[in-house]
């Protein structure tokens, strides 16, 4: 009996912290996404820097 109660506070306590299976796939989907969202905004970023790169090194003698 005790087992049975330490199994099911176990699985509740995984439940809740987001390490059963189905949770922690939520999880590394989102950081998935945000990482994936990161990376663009990054991309972004680094194409502009390099076009003003060039239209600064366009400005000098």
């Amino acid at each position: 009996m005790a087992e049975t109660v330490r199994n099911g506070v176990k699985a509740e306590k995984s439940k809740n912290s987001g390490t059963t299976d189905e949770g922690r796939a939520a999880i590394d989907r989102a950081r998935l996404q945000e990482m994936e969202r990161r990376v663009q905004e990054l991309e972004q970023e680094n194409a502009f820097l390099k076009k003003a790169a060039a239209f600064f090194a366009k400005k000098l003698p």
